[in-house]
Formats: structure tokens, sequence, C-alpha cells
């Protein structure tokens, strides 16, 4: 499931972290298929990947829903809240906050950071020089798993494993007026709600996993958007507290250990 999550993740931060937008002809089939992708939902999910990637800094607050279906067919959701702060090309915090733990990720363009505040446990690395670079080192050799869709990389894979798209029309979120539009893959189906107008923001994602019993869905809806912030001095770069316990991040594959922190983290030997 969460490669699976990959080829669409990337639909919510693509664009903000400056990778390059790969799609498909508009119009031509998709992934091979007789089905086609809808020229105008091909449209406006280039406009939304250019003006994403001129934005040279921007936050933004994410809250996801996430279902989880019981064997006894009952369902079940529970919420997590994020924010992201980016200032391109080399600078990246995020913070989350859920009933199972919080979790503070630092970049500075030298170094990447995961501090988990409740158990005042935090890990470093050196770190790639840009955005997208960190982001795969990251997740490939640590298996850190980022918010907003979990993970947020293969940038390749948009559009490309779509069967089909489709432009729904204009839908309402929290206020704002929205392009919907629908794709569908092997295993997922997927909708995003994007701005109208000259400011064509993410408002909304909703995955549905088709490999799973039940189709659970995932929706994450984006607010608070500010695309000229000014962040204070520090903001990227972490600080441990001097209660905080350092831990080792290990590669993927290994051992792992300190459930909460990472999947790829363990305790410093002494």
């Amino acid at each position: 499931m969460r490669r699976t999550l990959v080829s669409i993740g990337i639909i919510s931060l693509l664009a903000m972290v400056g990778m390059p937008w790969v799609g498909v002809a508009a119009g031509a089939p998709a992934s091979g298929g007789s089905e086609t992708l809808d020229p105008k939902a091909v449209e406006v999910m280039q406009k939304m990947g250019e003006h994403m990637a001129s934005l040279q800094k921007f936050k933004v607050h994410s809250d996801r829903i996430m279902e989880v279906i019981l064997p006894n067919d009952q369902k079940l959701h529970s919420d997590r809240s994020s924010d992201l702060f980016v200032q391109k090309p080399d600078q990246l915090r995020i913070t989350v906050t859920s009933a199972k733990r919080d979790m503070d990720f630092f970049y500075d363009g030298k170094t990447f950071t995961l501090y988990t505040p409740r158990q005042k446990y935090y890990a470093s690395a050196p770190a790639k020089p840009t955005i997208g670079e960190m982001i795969e080192q990251a997740t490939s050799e640590y298996d850190i798993e980022f918010p907003l869709v979990d993970v947020l990389y293969h940038h390749e894979a948009l559009l490309k494993e779509v069967m089909s798209g489709n432009y729904v029309g204009k839908s309402m979120i929290q206020g704002v007026m929205c392009h919907q539009l629908a794709f569908r893959q092997k295993d997922i189906d997927w909708q995003v709600w994007i701005e109208e107008g000259n400011k064509p923001l993410l408002r909304r994602l909703v995955i549905s996993d088709k490999s799973q019993k039940g189709e659970p869905l995932t929706i994450i809806t984006l607010s608070n958007w500010d695309v000229s912030p000014t962040f204070e001095a520090g903001l990227f770069t972490f600080t441990p507290p001097a209660d905080a316990q350092k831990i080792k991040f290990v590669t993927v594959g290994k051992d792992m250990g300190i459930q909460g922190a990472s999947t790829g983290a363990k305790p410093a030997k002494q």
C-alpha cells in the first residue's frame, strides 16, 4: 500500500518542492489502455504544477482523515494534522500532530533531523543539498515517511499510471471554489480539488485504496495557505532541548527500533 500511494502522493507536493511535472498528453490513452485523460483535467493539473513551481517559499496546514476497516467491516477514522514550511531550494520544516505521536522534521540544506517531542528522541543525518534530493535520500535510505500523503516522491510516476482521468466540475472546499478532478489507477481511485483562478492551489486530495477490502479512504484537506510568508530565524535548524536523547538512524533493511520516532531509527550505542 505504501508504495502504491507514492504514485499519487506527489500530486500534493510535487510542485511545492520544485520537482519536474511529468504527465502524458491530454486525450491520449493512459498506461497503454483504451481509456483517456480528459484534456481539461490535464490542463488544470499542469497549471497547478506551474504555479507551485513558481513559488519560492510558502506554508500550508493539512488535516488528514484515514479510514481503517476492521475484520467485521466496521469503519474507524483517525485524524492527523501537519504544518509544512518551505523555502526553496534547501529549507524545509514539517510538524505533525496526532493522538499517537507528534513529530518535527527539520532540514536546513546541510542536515535533516527528526524529533519526537513527547518521547524526546531525535536523530540527525547529513543531507543532500536540495529539498527534492533530500526527500529521496530520507525516503530510500532511512524509510522516513513525510506527511500530507505520507510519502512524497517518485514524480516520474505522476499520471503515467493513470488509466483514466476526468474533469468533474466545480466544487466548494471550505468556502473556496475549486476544480474537481477524478483519476483512476489499477489499485486506487483518487480525486483532487484545485482552487480556481490565478492561484491554483491544492485544496483537497482523496484516495480510495481498492487493493484493500472495503476500499478505505484517506482524505487530506489543505488550508491556511501563505505563499509569501516571513519565516523566523532558526525555523529550519534543529536545536536539541537539554533533556532530549540522541538516537541513530539505521538504513532500510536493517533491524528497526524505537517505534514512534521513525521506522528507521534506533537508540545510539553508549
